[in-house]
């Protein structure tokens, strides 16, 4: 699964994230990815659920939080250098609701 999620980050392009930095509100699939970023940085997350506005299903995510950190200088080397073996039994029942959701795929992400 981490070799998986590094070939994935090498397969982004410059235009993947300059388009990534300029959606407002990206797909829920790149949302679900965004929130496991935040966490595995140890950064604040709004728990992920199910919501209906005005009659449409809609998931609750934090990327009002996430949206800063894609625009940091280097985003993408960040996250090619991060130190998997920091990450704690803790951290992966964190993970647990993200990674286990249907949309949590590299080809979710892709559309």
């Amino acid at each position: 699964a981490i070799a998986e999620a590094e070939d994935a980050l090498r397969a982004i392009t410059p235009k993947d994230f300059a388009t990534l930095k300029a959606l407002k509100s990206p797909p829920t699939a790149v949302k679900l990815v965004l929130d496991a970023v935040l966490i595995l940085r140890g950064k604040q997350v709004i728990p992920v659920r199910a919501i209906e506005e005005k009659g449409v299903q809609l998931y609750k995510d934090s990327y009002p939080l996430a949206s800063p950190m894609v625009q940091e200088p280097g985003f993408v080397e960040q996250l090619l250098a991060f130190d998997k073996e920091r990450v704690t039994f803790e951290t992966l029942e964190l993970l647990q609701p993200y990674v286990s959701h249907p949309l949590f795929t590299v080809d979710s992400a892709r559309k």
